[in-house]
């Protein structure tokens, strides 16, 4: 004779209801649902605060930027300003320059997001009379989009300064877009807007300091500079430029040829370049500053949705269930097998 087939049986112990068996019994029942969950809570990581992952945002120039250069004139201290914002330029009067500013994305993979983001400026010199130029701050706009897990569209800044002791002619930075956050980002399928406007407007800092900021025109523009920063900083997300090594100077001239000044305004493929602004001047003593900025792929917290926190937390609590409901078993097996009284009836 073969066995083909074997089922085990179940043995059921039977106590009355009103007795110490069946007590006992709703009691470790019980105690093996909420044992687990208590263990799991006490251990400070039941409800997941945040959650992070790795995304390549999709970036581009914003066609914002203010430039504040300082330099030489006659052995005496000059500046020169530029920006795009209109009540900026007024603040600075008679040392506005109009540079000429390539802008060049490129995109090394195919993938349709920009890997490299380049910003040349160069300023015209001549027009101001400054002779060498020993401090330079580029605040360059761009956009920043998020769509994977958190959906953002934010207006940044990639702030650079550098000095040097001696005038030169260019200067060169290379680094890459980082995203700031103070807080993680909230998920869900409606984009988050909040910071989606120039950081360079006047209306991003108070109205009280833009108001002081015209009452003293003497001081004026870097008030409001430091304002613009100070603003921009305390954001609850933002974008940094880290720079991959210091900036270099070069004697580099950089001059540009043609007849007369001009402005012109070309658009171009995200992995060509556009021209937004420039000036030709006849052989002019000029300052370049170019500004290399690359796109990797960065880390973004955010905070996790209601389906995330039940799904991280019920895994916590099952993996102390299975083991504790295993034990619960085997000392019931023995209450009511050997000690306690009851009545077994063998179920097949």
């Amino acid at each position: 004779m073969a066995i083909a087939h074997s089922t085990p049986s179940r043995v059921a112990y039977v106590t009355p209801i009103a007795s110490l068996g069946c007590l006992l019994s709703v009691a470790l029942t019980i105690g093996v649902i909420i044992v687990p969950f208590l263990i799991a809570f006490s251990s400070y990581s039941f409800w997941l605060h945040e959650g992070s992952y790795t995304e390549q945002p999709e970036v581009a120039y914003s066609s914002d930027a203010l430039a504040l250069i300082e330099g030489r004139k006659n052995g005496l201290p000059s500046t020169v300003f530029w920006s795009t914002v209109q009540q900026l330029n007024q603040l600075a009067g008679t040392s506005v320059v109009t540079p000429d500013v390539r802008v060049r994305a490129a995109d090394f993979n195919l993938d349709g997001k920009t890997d490299r983001l380049t910003v040349e400026m160069t300023f015209p010199l001549s027009t101001q009379g400054m002779e060498e130029v020993d401090s330079v701050m580029l605040m360059l706009g761009v956009t920043y989009r998020l769509n994977d897990r958190v959906r953002m569209d934010m207006q940044g800044l990639a702030v650079l300064a550098a000095s040097t002791a001696q005038g030169r002619a260019s200067l060169s930075a290379k680094g890459a877009i980082r995203l700031v956050q103070r807080n993680p980002l909230p998920v869900g399928s409606k984009p988050r807007r909040v910071y989606d406007s120039s950081p360079l407007s006047i209306s991003a800092i108070s109205p009280s300091s833009s108001q002081d900021a015209y009452a003293a025109p003497t001081h004026a523009l870097p008030f409001v500079v430091r304002r613009l920063l100070d603003s921009y900083t305390n954001r609850n997300e933002s974008i940094s430029f880290d720079l991959n090594s210091p900036p270099f100077w070069s004697n580099e001239p950089a001059t540009t040829n043609g007849a007369a000044p001009m402005v012109r305004r070309m658009d171009g493929q995200a992995s060509g370049g556009s021209v937004y602004q420039g000036f030709q001047t006849s052989g002019s003593k000029s300052f370049r500053a170019t500004v290399v900025m690359e796109v990797p792929e960065q880390p973004v917290r955010y905070r996790p949705d209601a389906l995330e926190l039940l799904k991280f937390a019920w895994i916590q609590c099952l993996a102390f269930l299975v083991p504790l409901w295993y034990i619960v078993g085997k000392i019931k097996d023995v209450l009511f097998g050997k000690i306690l009284p009851s009545r077994a009836v063998v179920m097949q």
